[in-house]
């Protein structure tokens, strides 16, 4: 291959890449579902079945912040009760980041009826589960009875109050913030390393353009 192809070559790579840096940015993937069945159905297909109020959120960010929508968020429950799978006073479930991968949006201090399955060692909560908010009058606890598992805490306010957060590490727990700021935030730092990826494409682009006048030249 002479000198000319070579150069051909690589300013075509270096557009690919660039392209293939800027697309993942854009790029998303929506969640598809089959219809969920009867509360007792998805009793039989999870491996946790648990009754529980949102007291914590772990966002774990990486090099510059990016936050792919498969990134997975953890959740902290207060317990009341277990109908599938043994609880202790609190419980941690995983999740992806965001709906489009299939990840469960909880609410801060909303009370749930959780339905998780074992992942390699992790709980995790799936948009397609029957996962959903409740109350004591809800239908869950007439198709399923009483808890199998029943486990006495005090109110969530409390535990919440007590939760020490070191703002130094990068692994600390976060206040929830509303749906809203996270959503600014996450588009903030997508929108900042997309204006890094495109300058390194340009770079790149204008290096290959005059390495290749240069080439000519001789």
């Amino acid at each position: 291959m002479n000198k000319k192809n070579s150069v051909h070559v690589f300013v075509i790579v270096v557009l690919l890449l660039s392209g293939l840096m800027v697309s993942e940015q854009k790029s998303a993937y929506a969640c598809t579902c089959i219809e969920s069945g009867s509360y007792e159905e998805a009793l039989e297909l999870n491996d946790w079945v648990f009754d529980g109020v949102v007291i914590n959120k772990k966002v774990k960010t990486s090099l510059l912040g990016l936050q792919k929508s498969s990134n997975s968020v953890e959740w902290t429950f207060q317990v009341n009760g277990s109908w599938k799978g043994e609880v202790t006073e609190s419980i941690t479930v995983s999740s992806s980041q965001s709906s489009a991968s299939c990840g469960f949006e909880f609410k801060d201090g909303k009370r749930y009826a959780v339905f998780a399955r074992d992942v390699d060692g992790l709980i995790v909560v799936s948009l397609c589960s029957n996962t959903s908010i409740i109350a004591d009058n809800s239908d869950i606890f007439t198709e399923l009875g009483p808890y199998k598992f029943e486990v006495n805490v005090p109110p969530a306010a409390d535990l919440v109050d007590n939760v020490i957060i070191d703002p130094s590490s990068p692994d600390a727990i976060v206040n929830l913030t509303s749906e809203e700021e996270l959503k600014k935030n996450i588009q903030d730092r997508k929108n900042i390393l997309l204006f890094v990826f495109i300058c390194i494409g340009l770079l790149s682009i204008i290096g290959a353009i005059v390495l290749m006048f240069r080439i000519r030249r001789r």
